[in-house]
């Protein structure tokens, strides 16, 4: 006989023996999942110039497993850094408290005194949002009709954020404007067609914005340069391509272009707003890039102008590239992170 409530002394063994193999099993599987996640893979994406050899750039770190799969943020080295060119990067806001606020963004720009970033977030259905630089606050701007990727791009005078949405029902992702708090947002005139308008990029006079048009069928998608009058609303295309730039000199928009079978390496390219001049200025697999120890083969925005307009800031991978507007002085001034 046992008394109620007392296990037999063999069951007792025999609920120990389950305990401890359960215990054994989940700190087998944590020490699986730890094993799996066995890479940190680094994504950098240039921001801002400070000045004509100092750059502000974005990384992003996370643990993956070589098998693939999902990973994990690495907080500890994700953040902003600065690099002067010619010398290491160094942290600038790197850490817990801003990987927690921004791990999840999709465009970062920084205003002119760099207190301040305007980003979208994708955990916020692409709402466009505001951050302190200094106190890592944050204050929403715009949290409604927009996509994921709205882009958000601040007017020269910084008084303006220009992005993708749509605010009037009309079923179509378009350039939209708002005040610098968020407030009265509407659209800049109205694009024919069903194509799908993204990253604003602003003319340094603030008369108009670059913005390219994607079309999306279910075989392919093809994009083109637009040239938006921020007054009037009226469209005028360029070219072939996506990502633009526009210059601080006005002379120059630099966007990329890719085949139209998308499989080879997108190219660099620059064109004048009135359509002359187009010329490429760096294709995506130059095999002296790949000689230069990167062993990503694609080039991607956002392209950064420097404050002269004489360089453009670029991605390749896991490292930030640099290039002069007449094709020389290509270099990594960030190298593959590790």
């Amino acid at each position: 006989m046992t008394r109620a409530g007392i296990l037999p002394q063999g069951w007792v063994l025999v609920f120990g023996l389950a305990f401890a193999a359960a215990c054994s099993a989940e700190n087998g599987a944590r020490d699986e999942v730890s094993r799996q996640l066995d890479r940190r893979v680094s994504t950098l994406s240039p921001v801002a110039w400070a000045e004509h050899h100092v750059l502000f750039f974005w990384r992003f770190d996370q643990f993956i497993a070589s098998a693939g799969g999902s990973g994990r943020v690495a907080c500890d080295s994700t953040g902003l850094y600065t690099v002067e060119i010619g010398s290491k990067a160094t942290p600038w806001k790197v850490g817990e408290q801003i990987c927690n606020v921004l791990w999840s963004v999709d465009r970062i720009q920084m205003s002119h005194d760099r207190s301040a970033l305007l980003y979208s977030d994708r955990l916020e259905a692409g709402g466009v949002s505001r951050l302190d630089v200094d106190q890592l606050s944050r204050t929403p701007l715009v949290q409604y009709c927009l996509p994921f990727g709205a882009g958000p791009s601040w007017s020269p005078d910084e008084r303006t954020i220009a992005f993708v949405g749509d605010c009037v029902g009309s079923d179509r992702l378009a350039l939209h404007l708002a005040n610098a708090d968020g407030s009265a947002a509407r659209p800049v005139g109205s694009p024919s067609g069903s194509a799908r308008e993204e990253y604003p990029s602003w003319a340094p006079d603030g008369s108009h914005i670059a913005v390219a048009r994607r079309r999306t069928s279910m075989e392919s998608w093809e994009s083109e340069i637009v040239v938006v009058d921020t007054m009037m609303g009226e469209r005028r295309a360029l070219t072939r391509g996506y990502a633009p730039a526009w210059s601080p000199t006005s002379e120059w928009i630099a966007y990329l272009r890719q085949d139209s079978s998308h499989t080879s390496p997108p190219s660099i390219r620059l064109i004048h707003p009135d359509t002359s001049g187009d010329r490429e200025l760096l294709r995506g697999g130059l095999a002296g890039v790949e000689a230069a120890g990167q062993s990503e083969r694609w080039v991607s925005g956002p392209l950064v102008w420097s404050p002269d307009g004489s360089r453009l800031a670029f991605s390749r991978g896991a490292s930030i590239w640099v290039i002069s507007v007449d094709g020389s002085g290509l270099e990594a001034v960030v190298p593959v992170a590790r």
